[in-house]
């Protein structure tokens, strides 16, 4: 989205918006891996108590903030986001040893 800048919500916009945004392919590309997530999550609950699987999706925060870092180069990884990730990921580990 930074490619394609700030926009107002107004009809006039919405056309010159849609052609940018259906024509952006890093945005296809996340909306078509979102949408197989999608589909992936509805497999997980077909087989899976939500109770246990809902947690797991915090695997997800985890990986965001490691491509974030590595793929886009943010360095705002501070000391306490890194203790935040590492919570996380301790409570990860404890529901699925339950």
């Amino acid at each position: 989205m930074n490619q394609i800048g700030s926009f107002d919500f107004n009809l006039a916009n919405a056309l010159p918006i849609a052609c940018k945004l259906f024509t952006n392919l890093a945005l296809m590309s996340g909306l078509s891996i979102y949408f197989i997530s999608t589909v992936v999550w509805f497999l997980v609950l077909s087989r899976a108590d939500v109770s246990f699987a809902y947690p797991l999706v915090s695997i997800g925060y985890i990986s965001n903030a490691v491509a974030a870092y590595y793929i886009l180069h943010e360095h705002a990884f501070s000391p306490m986001r890194l203790i935040g990730t590492l919570t996380i990921m301790l409570g990860v580990i404890i529901i699925c040893q339950s």
